[in-house]
């Protein structure tokens, strides 16, 4: 993890490396990454967890996330970690039955923490489980079966007493669900088979829940088969295609969207003026999506993660492109989409984002993201 200064305030990225991972801290006194200091939190070691994915969550004094791999079994853990770091804390180890590989992140309530599994289980297709805040056996409250879904590889939204996701395949036609499950566990209810038409294999970390429908994106399928925005009543029923991609306005959204009043904001991990990607905003209710802006490769390419909004400005991630080709920082400052200016910052050397579908996102705590 590091965190550097972008207009006073402090951007925190999750940064894994080739084989063991580490979680770090690196603190600037500019955007400039000039003189960064990194101060390593934990690392891990195989036993205690490899390869992390995904992002963290905190709660109190203390980090939560998981490890894709690595273990007493080598098929992944959940781990806490003090901030002030330590030696991580395996509090579940996955053992293939109970899942195997989770790559999303966390969501927390109440002395529970609720994830994914994008492999294993009865029928290796991917698993819903639930562990205690403080540690033990992993409880499986959903296992796929192909039909119901298979591969979630995103977190999970939490409503009351149930639990929102999306499994990138499975269903009647092989091209992803979004399903919900009680918190309790038992047979997910699918709210909307995929079917090419209206999107396909949505990859995003995250839904987004607003009154009573939820929104997120698909990284294929549509008309042009570069993806979609979607939404979906909370019941469920036949999804909305709000955006359809078209490559000139962005294709193939790999990450969850933001919700400011009445406008979701997103990223395209292709497509644009350049193919580099983009930043787009549309209505809740659909339409045209504005480009609000298209990389280039020198200020970034290929956004694979989420947006997060801090006052009038919204932050990001892209996984390439910048100084060193291994990614960038950037902000879009609001609220007229004219006026939308660009600071990019090009992630030191060695400091490479995940690519590819396994994306990173900003975590936004008091003051700093």
């Amino acid at each position: 993890m590091s965190r550097n200064s972008v207009k006073g305030k402090t951007c925190t990225m999750f940064l894994p490396t080739a084989a063991l991972a580490a979680v770090c801290v690196a603190t600037a006194a500019s955007p400039a990454f000039a003189g960064d200091t990194l101060t390593t939190l934990a690392s891990f070691n195989g036993t205690n967890g490899t390869d992390p994915q995904a992002g963290l969550i905190l709660f109190g004094d203390t980090l939560y996330g998981t490890t894709s791999a690595g273990g007493v079994n080598n098929d992944g853990t959940v781990f806490s970690l003090p901030t002030t770091g330590g030696t991580p804390t395996t509090l579940a180890a996955f053992n293939g039955a109970n899942g195997v590989v989770p790559l999303a992140g966390l969501t927390l309530s109440g002395g529970t923490l609720y994830g994914t599994t994008s492999a294993g289980g009865a029928n290796n297709d991917g698993t819903v489980f639930s562990v205690p805040i403080t540690g033990g056996t992993a409880t499986t409250l959903v296992t796929f079966n192909g039909t119901n879904g298979a591969d979630p590889i995103g977190g999970l939204t939490l409503s009351g007493g149930t639990l929102y996701g999306t499994t990138e395949v499975g269903g009647v036609n092989n091209d992803g669900t979004v399903f919900s499950v009680p918190v309790a566990g038992g047979t997910p209810t699918t709210l909307v088979t995929f079917n090419g038409s209206n999107g396909a294999h949505p990859y995003a970390d995250h839904l987004v829940l607003s009154g009573g429908t939820l929104y997120g994106t698909t990284f294929s399928g549509g008309a042009y088969s570069a993806g979609t925005v979607f939404s979906v009543p909370i019941t469920g029923g036949t999804p909305t295609t709000l955006v359809t991609f078209n490559g000139a306005n962005g294709q193939l959204p790999a990450a969850g969207l933001t919700l400011v009043g009445g406008l979701l904001y997103g990223t395209t991990s292709n497509g644009g003026a350049n193919n580099d990607g983009t930043v787009f905003s549309v209505p809740i209710t659909g339409g045209t999506p504005t480009t609000l802006f298209s990389f280039d490769g020198t200020n970034g390419a290929d956004p694979v993660g989420g947006l997060i909004l801090f006052g009038d400005t919204l932050y990001g991630t892209t996984s390439a492109g910048g100084v060193n080709n291994d990614g960038t920082v950037f902000e879009i400052t609001t609220p007229e989409p004219a006026s939308w200016a660009l600071l990019a910052v090009s992630a030191a050397a060695g400091l490479m984002l995940c690519p590819g579908r396994y994306r990173k996102k900003l975590i936004l705590v008091g003051q700093k993201i």
